[in-house]
């Protein structure tokens, strides 16, 4: 076992923190950009760094598409395998990453790391990422946290093809084409070019980057923060965000038991042809309550992102809220009363 390199990637991954005018549609204008995501199934901080990716997912995913990219971390003979030794190396290591990151390894993993039969390698889980990529391709990041999610929290083993049909069930991915295209020459060409991808812009896993008319740029090495990364992403994509006019209102919030608690509101932008609920959790990088209440019941033009899914949950908080969903607006910026 090679564990100069099982050591040179933990250091690499520790230290690893990069006049207006009103439009006539409410549609997001078009844009040639793009967020490329680079990962590995067997990166622990990867895992860690899923709460943020969720967030930046949930933000942009209506706006900018998010491509994953497989990192190809521990392949062939720098695979580590299970036993006392890659045990002491993972407990060593991993109680770090928990801190920085709040994720939870579980104590299935831990023992899944004493099993001398099993080797820690990344190939197969790349593989199964880039068949979904290929058949379902809007379940691409799903499958991956899931995939994840699998061996670090279920202690399933990557090289079992059943770790992977219980997830396509839950996804309702066809188990057919994939079990077809998870180890054909197709899938592993496609990945080997997913790794040296990886190998010229990834200085570390996880790596974000952005794509724009052909251009790369990196936005962050390493584990990040879900907050100033939505920020930073909301500034490289704001001059493609409609400028629409429309009044803020609010309603009285009413919870599922309809219950009305006194001073508690819904905000909504009542534009020209339509009326949207205002999503202002603060893991939306938009505008909060607050800082729209001095708007209220005035005509104003502002930069808007439309989006739809949940209108309340904030994936950078810890705890639930309630669960409502449909369409939505986020109120980015406001240009003028």
């Amino acid at each position: 076992m090679n564990y100069f390199f099982l050591i040179t990637t933990i250091i690499l991954l520790s230290s690893c923190k990069t006049n207006v005018e009103v439009e006539n549609t409410t549609s997001q204008k078009e844009t040639n950009m793009k967020l490329i995501y680079i990962m590995d199934p067997q990166c622990g901080w990867c895992y860690g760094n899923e709460k943020s990716i969720a967030s930046i997912y949930e933000n942009f995913n209506h706006t900018i598409p998010l491509e994953i990219i497989t990192g190809g971390m521990w392949l062939g003979n720098n695979a580590p395998r299970g036993g006392a030794q890659f045990e002491n190396f993972i407990k060593t290591h991993s109680p770090r990453m928990e801190q920085v990151t709040g994720a939870n390894v579980s104590p299935k993993f831990y023992e899944l790391t004493k099993d001398t039969s099993y080797v820690f390698g990344s190939y197969e889980a790349c593989l199964a990422i880039n068949a979904v990529k290929k058949i379902a391709p809007s379940q691409t990041y799903y499958f991956s946290k899931k995939v994840q999610e699998a061996q670090f929290v279920d202690g399933k083993k990557y090289d079992d093809i059943n770790t992977y049909t219980s997830i396509l069930s839950q996804l309702s991915i066809p188990k057919k084409e994939f079990i077809e295209y998870w180890t054909s020459e197709e899938n592993k060409n496609q990945t080997q070019k997913d790794f040296q991808f990886a190998g010229q812009y990834a200085n570390g896993f996880p790596s974000l980057l952005i794509e724009n008319n052909g251009e790369i740029q990196a936005l962050q090495n390493g584990f990040f923060q879900a907050m100033p990364m939505i920020q930073k992403i909301h500034e490289l994509l704001q001059d493609s965000y409609p400028i629409v006019e429309g009044k803020i209102i609010r309603k009285q919030f009413k919870n599922k038991g309809g219950k009305e608690p006194e001073g508690v509101y819904d905000y909504y932008f009542e534009m020209k042809e339509e009326t949207k609920f205002i999503k202002t959790v603060s893991g939306t990088g938009g505008m909060a309550k607050k800082e729209l209440e001095s708007y209220l019941d005035k005509k104003i033009k502002a930069k808007v992102i439309f989006n739809s899914g949940s209108l309340d949950s904030d994936p950078t908080l810890d705890y639930p809220v309630q669960s409502r969903g449909g369409d939505y607006v986020i109120i980015y910026k406001i240009i003028n009363e």
